[in-house]
């Protein structure tokens, strides 16, 4: 199995820095053998996870859309390979001026009347470092620079063995909640961060929410562990 470090395709908040932290903790959880990734996000948790755990179920919440963007890499690869000829002869790293910029927006403009354009992951490409839009007309107000990935992106068994779903987080936590041996991983959006690539608007009463399954979650441990002394 290919272990991946970071995401295969661009997002904002996937947690590659501290990934070594987390597979040392998936070990001591050896008495759980299915795992609930409740924000998928980019699915880098969910791969650790079977990576460290081979043996366990791993459920990823595809909270964001993210294997859309997966499944449409040949789509992407083809159009920052058109990219690539285009802006042959512009400098690397500087802005894209006309009449390249209109040629950029124009092929973008036709790749989405075909089909698809994953624009988180062609930001990185024509956007300065940090940048991102989500769609057309967000790019149209941009300015562009070439920085456009000179490698084709790849996904192959980035989520080989995982159960992927799409489904409300709330109704995935109750559908698990009362099972033994479930972990669940719950790594929610930041608050009070740049949320532009994130589904929806994540605020502070979905926080809330969280926590109220967090304490949820903690109570049952107790009464379990409880029962369980009782049990010896």
């Amino acid at each position: 199995m290919k272990i991946y470090t970071q995401a295969p395709l661009p997002f904002m908040g996937q947690k590659r820095r501290w990934s070594s932290a987390f597979k040392t903790a998936l070990v001591s959880y050896s008495d759980c053998h299915t795992f609930i990734d409740l924000f998928g996000g980019s699915g880098l948790l969910s791969h650790f996870t079977k990576t460290v755990r081979p043996d366990a179920r791993v459920v990823y919440n595809d909270f964001d859309g993210y294997t859309r963007r997966l499944a449409e890499i040949p789509r992407t690869n083809e159009l920052l390979k058109e990219l690539r000829a285009m802006l042959s002869g512009c400098p690397d790293n500087k802005r894209i001026e006309e009449p390249y910029r209109s040629r950029v927006l124009q092929a973008v403009e036709r790749r989405e009347r075909e089909g698809y354009v994953d624009y988180v992951t062609l930001s990185a490409s024509v956007l300065f470092s940090g940048k991102y839009a989500t769609s057309l007309a967000q790019l149209r107000k941009e300015t562009l620079y070439n920085t456009v990935r000179t490698s084709d992106y790849c996904a192959d068994g980035y989520l080989d063995g995982i159960t992927v779903t799409h489904e409300d987080y709330r109704a995935l936590f109750d559908r698990w909640k009362s099972e033994d041996g479930v972990c669940f991983l719950i790594d929610p959006p930041y608050l009070s961060t740049q949320t532009s690539t994130y589904t929806g608007y994540w605020r502070l009463r979905d926080y809330l929410d969280v926590l109220r399954l967090l304490r949820h979650q903690l109570l049952l441990l107790h009464i379990r562990e409880k029962l369980h002394h009782r049990a010896l």
